[in-house]
């Protein structure tokens, strides 16, 4: 019965974390600490990036068939392009190579028109940069960090 209730409990917490977003528009909240980034397209897909001030900058990538990779998730490879650039990976945020390549995925996520995020093994992901810039601050003005 015990380990019923504590299963409960973290699932409601991490649904919680999810359960906000809105397609093809860039949504934030703030939840225990952490400032939650996500925006949601075709399917179940779903770009999420959360920052708190003691950790690394986090990001999750769900596909339109549901399968997810994070940044948590070892020797797992996510990338993004922001409007046909540069491949980018975006889920090594402790080593210098990917905090800089992550600094620029967000500058160019602000910036940009679309960002397409890839996996191996899932499916692409198209999203929506418009008004990004409005819910997305400046790095250096963000509780998302790099390198840590």
């Amino acid at each position: 019965m015990k380990r019923l209730i504590i299963a409960a409990v973290i699932c409601a917490t991490s649904a919680s974390a999810f359960a906000f977003g809105s397609r093809d528009h860039w949504t934030t909240s703030y939840e225990q600490g952490t400032d939650q980034y996500v925006i949601t397209g075709t399917g179940n897909s779903r770009l999420y990036i959360s920052c708190t001030t003691e950790d690394n900058m986090f990001v999750q990538y769900t596909d339109a068939a549901g399968r997810q990779l994070s940044s948590l998730d070892p020797g797992g490879k996510l990338y993004g392009v922001v409007d046909r650039d540069n491949l980018m990976a975006i889920n090594d945020s402790a080593s210098p190579l990917g905090a800089a390549q992550l600094k620029l995925f967000w500058k160019r996520l602000r910036e940009g028109q679309q960002v397409t995020i890839s996996s191996a093994g899932m499916l692409t992901g198209k999203f929506t940069l418009k008004d990004a810039d409005k819910v997305l601050p400046e790095m250096a003005k963000s509780n998302c960090h790099t390198g840590l």
